[in-house]
């Protein structure tokens, strides 16, 4: 787990914590977290920080690294509405 917290002159204040195995933080407003922590997969989320808050940059997917082999081509959106296409995978 990583907890951000932001240190001024009045003191500290937690903003986050996050749970994850690696932390990446670029300097460009994001941070990075990924890792196998209390999920089934290895999960890897992005936050970002916006007038002192980070907030979670919701993804419409997460990568789980499995194979398959497509029986037709899908079409992947980008919410249940089924209003905006992410990608289309074509059967192989």
């Amino acid at each position: 787990m990583f907890c951000i917290q932001r240190i001024d002159s009045h003191g500290s204040e937690k903003l986050k914590c996050m749970n994850g195995l690696r932390i990446s933080i670029p300097g460009d407003g994001n941070i990075y977290i990924s890792g196998h922590t209390n999920n089934m997969f290895n999960k890897r989320r992005i936050y970002h920080l916006e007038s002192n808050t980070l907030k979670e940059i919701k993804q419409p997917f997460y990568y789980v690294g499995q194979e398959g082999v497509l029986q037709k081509d899908i079409t992947l959106y980008r919410d249940q509405d089924n209003n905006i296409p992410v990608i289309k995978l074509k059967k192989r």
